[in-house]
């Protein structure tokens, strides 16, 4: 069963009530000051409470604890759901733009952020939290995904339908694929802490547009990865960072992406892609740097799950490449399913992998700077 399925199950677990005020485009907030009586968990084993541990406080004196351990979904059990974590909306978010946070994590792991409608379609989208500080999450309804396996009469978030919220450690997507055959590194389960705190779903306008929407007549920009913000999911690899970097001079922004591969497994870092997007795009562009000699194993996945692919190989050295790759120049991977060419309005996702430690059996470890992710039209 899918992440997104597994999330909306847990979600029609979900009642309780609360009240809305309604002030300078706050919709909801959440502070945790004072208590966190609407929050709930699908997790028989998860534990939902405050702590005012300084570390563990972002702002105030008080944060949301939750308290689970990681393990994967024991076969024929769908009720059970480690590591989710929900407040229920039952007045809706209408006017909803922005959902805004701040998380800390025990361990890095890509976040699940989940939203339920009451027709019970679920959206959802990945954002990146790195152990041992606060990452601060702007997040705006342009992010959600419906999920493969949820359907919506209009296919749209409708904010006025929705009646919940959930957050989830993206580990179980790991332990899941890892379960399923695919050769990635998957740290050991262990006992984990997640820390949120300020929470608040606003009716004002996103500062800055959607990341995938038209720049100009000509591009779709699918991330510039100049976002505190990381919206890329994680697939393997060990000793993990990814950050996004400020250049001391005038440069643009980068995603800085570190890792260390296993001997016989692969390492991916995947860039959700709203469907429907990328239409009429007929190439996808990015510029990198890479910390050591890359072969790099470039991939889309349509909603079919039909998966192309190409490789190209980048110097280490300390001037960006820009690398474009044309969509019908890209091999289909026949254990897919998949034929013919890319039909790039079908494309859900972008992968950039490292395969040598799988195809090697040796040790890979690398950092990769990535900026400006883009697709021509």
């Amino acid at each position: 069963m899918r992440l997104t399925s597994l999330l909306a199950v847990g979600l029609v677990l979900i009642t309780a009530v609360c009240a809305f005020p309604q002030e300078d485009g706050v919709i909801k907030s959440w502070d945790f000051e004072a208590d966190v009586e609407d929050w709930v968990t699908p997790d028989s084993k998860g534990e939902i409470g405050r702590t005012d541990v300084k570390e563990a406080v972002y702002k105030g004196q008080w944060s949301l604890e939750f308290k689970f351990p990681q393990r994967g979904i024991p076969e024929g059990e769908t009720g059970e759901i480690p590591g989710i974590f929900a407040v229920p909306l039952p007045d809706g978010a209408p006017a909803l733009q922005t959902v805004s946070f701040a998380v800390a994590t025990a361990f890095s792991v890509p976040l699940i952020v989940a939203i339920d409608e009451e027709d019970g379609s679920s959206y959802s989208t990945i954002i990146w939290s790195q152990a041992g500080q606060w990452n601060e999450c702007v997040l705006q309804l342009a992010d959600f995904r419906l999920g493969d396996d949820s359907s919506d009469e209009n296919a749209k978030l409708d904010p006025d339908q929705v009646k919940s919220l959930a957050f989830g450690d993206g580990s179980l997507f790991m332990r899941m694929i890892g379960e399923a055959g695919v050769p990635i590194y998957v740290p050991p389960a262990q006992p984990m802490r997640i820390w949120m705190d300020e929470l608040v779903l606003s009716s004002k306008e996103p500062e800055k547009p959607d990341v995938a929407t038209e720049e100009d007549k000509t591009k779709v920009v699918i991330d510039k990865c100049d976002d505190a913000t990381i919206k890329w999911l994680v697939l393997g690899g060990d000793d993990l960072s990814l950050k996004t970097v400020t250049p001391e001079d005038d440069e643009a922004k980068y995603l800085e992406i570190g890792y260390l591969s296993p001997a016989g497994k692969l390492f991916a870092c995947v860039r959700p892609i709203t469907v429907g997007s990328l239409a009429d795009c007929t190439s996808i562009s990015f510029e990198v740097k890479v910390e050591m000699d890359a072969q790099l194993f470039l991939n889309v996945e349509d909603t079919r799950e039909w998966r192309y692919s190409t490789v190209e190989n980048v110097q280490a050295k300390p001037d960006w490449q820009r690398i474009e790759i044309p969509l019908a120049s890209m091999q289909a991977e026949a254990d897919s399913g998949a034929q013919g060419q890319v039909d790039a309005s079908k494309i859900k996702q972008f992968v950039i992998a490292d395969v040598k430690a799988m195809l090697e059996s040796t040790i890979s470890a690398n950092t990769w700077s990535v900026r400006n992710v883009t697709a021509h039209k």
